[in-house]
């Protein structure tokens, strides 16, 4: 039987969330940059891997071939090797950045985005990963990285709509998914309205005063052990959240 909840590879965050993510949820990944949100997403993935569930992954930011390196290091099980799942079809990579920088090189089993102005194209790629990665019959992971800088391409309404048809696609599919999105690039209403797409958001925030420090909270996803900030540390490779369980919070 397949569980309901996808682990998150984060073992204190896990403990936090239950066990993990809801099956067929879309979670909002939203923060400043450089602070850890994007590679909790990349950790997530891998983890998926590791159990040899299907992960599926749009990139915006950066190419295949770039993500890939980062995708190995967050690997942690020494008898997983990503290449061998590469070639099984384990992994999907939609690249919507290397056609649009100008770089013609080719991978073997990405999906490259020629254009973000064809938005059904883009969508239609995401549909072919998704069922490909269907045919393994397990919970598919899926991440999105990132929702800001497809907005930066184009308008916040077209944005919104492809958002909108790839979270009902991930709601439809045996799948999860995570959708980075960076703060203080969007006003209040668009924030809001991609908000309405999700069924939860875990938020990050950093506070300099009197020393650095990096929090997150847990929105929405059904019953969590604590809804207040939780200190985290990231250190560009691992993330550990800091704070001891008491009594069902987090202090």
């Amino acid at each position: 039987m397949i569980s309901q909840k996808l682990d998150t590879g984060i073992k204190r965050l896990d403990d936090i969330l239950y066990g993990g993510f809801p099956l067929r949820s879309n979670v909002m990944i939203y923060g400043p940059p450089f602070i850890g949100k994007e590679w909790l997403i990349v950790r997530f993935l891998a983890r998926g891997l590791e159990l040899g569930e299907p992960a599926v992954v749009v990139l915006t930011n950066e190419g295949a071939d770039e993500f890939r390196e980062t995708l190995s290091t967050a690997i942690r099980e020494p008898n997983v090797d990503l290449e061998a799942l590469e070639d099984k079809g384990l992994i999907k990579y939609v690249d919507a950045y290397t056609r649009i920088v100008g770089d013609q090189s080719t991978l073997p089993g990405v999906y490259y985005v020629e254009s973000f102005s064809n938005m059904a194209e883009v969508l239609r790629l995401v549909d072919s990963a998704i069922r490909e990665a269907s045919v393994f019959k397990k919970p598919i992971r899926f991440g999105f990285i990132s929702v800001s800088t497809l907005v930066v391409n184009i308008s916040p309404q077209a944005a919104f709509r492809l958002a909108y048809m790839i979270a009902g696609r991930v709601k439809r599919s045996m799948a999860t998914g995570l959708y980075a999105l960076d703060s203080g690039m969007h006003s209040e209403s668009e924030v809001s309205t991609f908000l309405h797409l999700m069924d939860g958001i875990i938020e990050f925030k950093e506070e300099f005063e009197p020393s650095h420090k990096t929090f997150l909270r847990i929105l929405g996803l059904g019953q969590v052990k604590s809804r207040n900030w939780i200190e985290y540390v990231f250190d560009g490779s691992d993330f550990r959240i800091t704070g001891s369980i008491a009594m069902g919070r987090i202090f």
